[in-house]
């Protein structure tokens, strides 16, 4: 009886060791499975972000460019004024 004891505790504390190194290593793999993930979005945002800023810079230079021949029309009209008044 002895010796089957030994033998069912060696093994439980064997399974013991086992079922720690498969508990850690499936942790270790969802972990690197979320922070992948993780990653994924975060690259996705990025390239939104870059879309985004892409499509405000085209418009900022429209804009500018708008502005530009407000000024010129605005100029013109004054120099039209100050000729009429002269």
């Amino acid at each position: 009886m002895s010796e089957s004891l030994y033998l069912i505790s060696i093994c439980v504390i064997a399974a013991t060791f086992l079922a720690v190194f498969g508990l850690k290593t499936l942790s270790a793999h969802f972990i690197a499975k979320a922070q992948s993930s993780k990653e994924a979005d975060y690259r996705a945002i990025t390239l939104k972000v870059a879309s985004a800023s892409a499509d405000v810079s085209a418009q900022l230079t429209l804009l500018s460019e708008e502005l530009r021949d407000v000024k010129e029309r605005v100029i013109r009209i004054e120099k039209i004024l100050k000729d009429v008044d002269s």
